[in-house]
């Protein structure tokens, strides 16, 4: 079983797609300071019942320090501009947390 925690801050808002059906999707990255040399980023995709707007999205603005659980994840691979071929991973949201300690 994979089950991942994670915590850092939203790089950028995050953004949402409202679909037909019945969850739509919310999509964010965090930056996960290690130290002052190793940074890394991760993308979550986030799925809620559909709404036309979502109050969550007020909390979830660029520095937010936030604790993601994970439990499943998808790699999609493509073709950048140079033929080279790219992985991007996206981690799906079992659990948000946001967390006391923000920094800014």
């Amino acid at each position: 079983m994979f089950i991942q925690i994670l915590s850092g801050n939203l790089v950028s808002d995050a953004t949402y797609k409202k679909s037909e059906g019945e969850k739509s999707a919310i999509n964010f990255s965090i930056a996960i300071n290690f130290n002052q040399d190793h940074v890394e980023y991760k993308d979550f995709v986030y799925w809620i019942k559909t709404t036309d707007e979502p109050k969550i999205l007020e909390y979830l603005k660029k520095g937010t320090k936030v604790v993601v659980k994970s439990d499943f994840f998808k790699t999609n691979s493509y073709q950048d501009d140079k033929e080279i071929t790219r992985y991007r991973t996206q981690y799906y949201v079992a659990d948000l947390e946001f967390s006391n300690n923000q920094t800014k």
